[in-house]
């Protein structure tokens, strides 16, 4: 992540765009379905195993990031540090 940011291959305003629009579709999903975001204590008849179910609630957790804007951290200020968490904050090896 520092490498992109650093090479401005993605600039901290982009970032800041895209979690604004996914929150703001996440916000109008709920608003639109909140029996499908709360539950509303029906059992769904699906096609899901529970094996499934077990690996779309894992990707699910795993692939949520920025989602909770806990102590107002959003919008990342230029030259704020970010702490990158994963596979993805190994930087690839340099040819």
């Amino acid at each position: 992540m520092r490498q992109v940011l650093g090479c401005q291959k993605l600039l901290v305003s982009d970032i800041n765009k895209r979690v604004a629009s996914l929150v703001t579709f996440v916000q109008k999903v709920a608003r639109l379905s909140p029996d499908v975001v709360f539950g509303n204590g029906v059992e769904h008849n699906t096609r899901d195993t529970p094996a499934t179910m077990s690996f779309i609630r894992k990707v699910a957790a795993e692939g949520m990031v920025l989602l909770k804007n806990r102590d107002s951290v959003l919008p990342i200020r230029p030259g704020q540090k970010i702490a990158v968490i994963g596979p993805v904050s190994i930087p690839p090896p340099k040819s």
